[in-house]
């Protein structure tokens, strides 16, 4: 498979652990090997503000759709050079085969003149031969002004694709006026990067995506992107001590909270390369400054040198998308149920039951959680074909609450105070 034009190359990790210092290093380095790089900064494109879940998603997505459609114009043009480039070397060989005819047929007339006493048939013979010469210079003529109008029709698309960038906002109109702002940052990111889709390269296109992407889900997506499009994929995770992140952020400009930093830290799924979409993995100790890129830039060569194949069963991307989803809400179960089990353990403490009653509920609180994700594993591939994740999320949760509030209400008594229930479950 030949080298891909492009790549899509995944920077994780908490808030502060280094990612945007390594996105400038990679280009650095990546310039000096003659690619060119495009950085997608997320928190550029959408800026920090009290969004609201639903909103924040919305605009996650369209960032995705900023990238599909830049990979498809690039694409689209790329397979139109292709193609004028293969019918270029087709009419070449045409015109080096007449001249080759040409020759011959010379050598021909030269024999003829020697021998003008031969038989009039190989005069005639002659003449075949010179009238097949004119029909073949017709046709290559032909051929000729056809690649000539498949030139301006390349040109035409290319104006077309150019056309395409600047009505941009006419495409989106259905979108909220926040999207469009996103749609707005993205192409003023390709205009200070000097990146363009409408101009074909020999160089190959890195795109650096800098964000926290802290779900397996998050970064499934980008790949799914790279596959649609037959490009390279890789992922470089930052792993950096919360505490050092939590020092960092303080220091700032504009800093995000701490409890959005440790939210993260809560939900982070780190590459796991026993995962076969994940095997283009690299993880990096974020607490010291990167002194060796050579590991990167191999791996952003390996990217490029084996490009995904786009899908040609949907069937097999659908259960690959639902065996990512289903391992997604199983660690955000296990993650949630952990956190039930410490709060309903801090209210009984609260409602001052004795240690071996705590000890007794911890114990019993842990088993029901095993019981409980186990049987989770059992039906969470049919779930995720039937509930949308979000609502399946929420589903498990309420299930696990349930169960433990019950376990609490029998091994405490606190009856007389269910503040203290209710509360061992918020969040």
């Amino acid at each position: 498979m030949s080298p891909a034009p492009a790549c899509l190359c995944v920077l994780c990790g908490l808030p502060a652990a280094g990612k945007s210092r390594l996105a400038r290093e990679l280009r650095g380095h990546a310039h000096t090997l003659g690619w060119r790089t495009l950085l997608v900064t997320y928190d550029e494109l959408i800026p920090a503000r009290d969004w609201q879940e639903t909103e924040w998603k919305q605009h996650r997505k369209t960032v995705l759709m900023c990238l599909e459609r830049f990979l498809r114009q690039t694409h689209t043009l790329s397979d139109q050079t292709h193609t004028l480039s293969d019918q270029t070397h087709t009419l070449s060989d045409q015109t080096h085969t007449l001249s080759d005819q040409t020759h011959t047929l010379s050598d021909q007339t030269h024999t003829l003149s020697h021998e003008t006493h031969t038989l009039s048939d190989q005069t005639h013979t002659l003449s075949d031969q010179t009238h097949t010469l004119s029909d073949q210079t017709h046709t290559l003529s032909h051929e000729t002004h056809t690649l000539s109008d498949e030139t301006h029709t390349l040109s035409d698309q290319t104006h077309t694709l150019s056309d395409e960038t600047h009505t941009l906002s006419d495409q989106t109109h259905t979108l909220s006026d926040s999207d469009d702002d996103v749609w707005r940052r993205f192409e003023q990111m390709l205009q200070q990067q000097s990146v363009s889709h409408t101009h074909t390269h020999s160089q190959p296109l890195v795109l650096l995506l800098d964000d926290n992407f802290y779900y397996q889900s998050m970064r499934y997506q980008i790949h799914q992107l790279a596959r649609k499009y037959g490009v390279g994929f890789c992922q470089v995770f930052l792993r950096c001590p919360l505490h050092v992140c939590l020092q960092r952020n303080q220091q700032r400009s504009q800093s995000v909270p701490d409890e959005v930093l440790l939210h993260v830290c809560e939900r982070m799924e780190p590459p796991n390369p026993r995962n076969r979409w994940e095997q283009q993995s690299l993880t990096l100790d974020g607490t010291d400054r990167i002194a060796d890129l050579q590991k990167l830039m191999d791996l952003l060569g390996s990217a490029l040198e084996n490009p995904l194949r786009p899908v040609q069963d949907e069937s097999q991307q659908k259960e690959a998308d639902r065996q990512i989803c289903a391992s997604s809400i199983l660690h955000q179960a296990d993650q949630t149920c952990r956190r039930l089990v410490s709060q309903a353990v801090a209210s009984a403490r609260e409602a001052q039951a004795s240690p071996d009653v705590l000890k007794a509920l911890a114990k019993e609180l842990n088993e029901l959680k095993t019981r409980f994700l186990q049987d989770l594993k059992k039906d969470v591939l049919h779930r995720v074909s039937v509930f949308p994740e979000e609502e399946l999320l929420m589903d498990v949760t309420a299930g696990f609450e349930r169960r433990a509030r019950d376990c609490v209400q029998t091994r405490v008594n606190i009856a007389e105070s269910p503040d203290h229930v209710t509360n061992a479950f918020s969040f």
